[in-house]
């Protein structure tokens, strides 16, 4: 007996999800950002900070990336209690892992955490203060596309970041960078 069979189906080829397809590798960005501190002695005195800075993200899987950030930020304030200027200067440096939360068109919603390390100098009347604080943050927000390589993005970061700065003091106050940290700004993805 002879029996006759059909010839195999060549294999298709494994299709790639429309998502994969769209989402950039690499994305290159600058932002504006506002820094809101919680602590009363830093508000009363400094109010919030304004600054710029950079950013550099890399998708290592189709919904998570990789995001590293730095800036500059820093204000000039003359307290009531002297006719001394003071000056606060902050440079921000973050690096975090992000989830991408499916968005759908051109709005892609992210949300991730990570560490900071915030170098700070302080110039005041009582003591100059150069101090390094390490830090964690949570933070979310979105890029809405505007063409197919340019994107406007929104970022809400939540820091966490304290350091007693003179423990020599008999004041238990220590330098407290906890807040929130706004940024809006534009990306280029590669």
């Amino acid at each position: 007996t002879v029996t006759f069979a059909a010839p195999a189906a060549p294999a298709k080829p494994a299709e790639v999800p429309a998502a994969a397809e769209k989402a950039p590798r690499l994305r290159i960005g600058v932002h504006g950002s506002y820094f809101l501190m919680l602590d009363s002695n830093f508000k009363e005195t400094y109010g919030g900070l304004m600054g710029f800075g950079g950013e550099l993200s890399y998708r290592f899987a189709q919904k998570m990336d990789f995001w590293v950030s730095g800036g500059m930020a820093g204000k000039k304030a003359t307290p009531e209690w002297s006719s001394d200027e003071m000056k606060f200067s902050l440079i921000p440096l973050a690096a975090a892992v992000r989830y991408y939360l499916g968005g759908k068109g051109k709005l892609s919603p992210y949300a991730g955490a990570g560490v900071n390390v915030f170098l700070v100098e302080d110039q005041n009347p009582i003591v100059d203060i150069k101090e390094t604080l390490i830090g964690f943050h949570a933070l979310g927000g979105f890029y809405y596309g505007l063409s197919s390589k340019l994107s406007a993005q929104f970022t809400a970061k939540f820091n966490i970041a304290s350091k007693d700065v003179v423990p020599e003091s008999d004041l238990d106050d220590p330098l407290s960078l906890m807040g929130l940290e706004l940024r809006l700004g534009v990306s280029y993805a590669f």
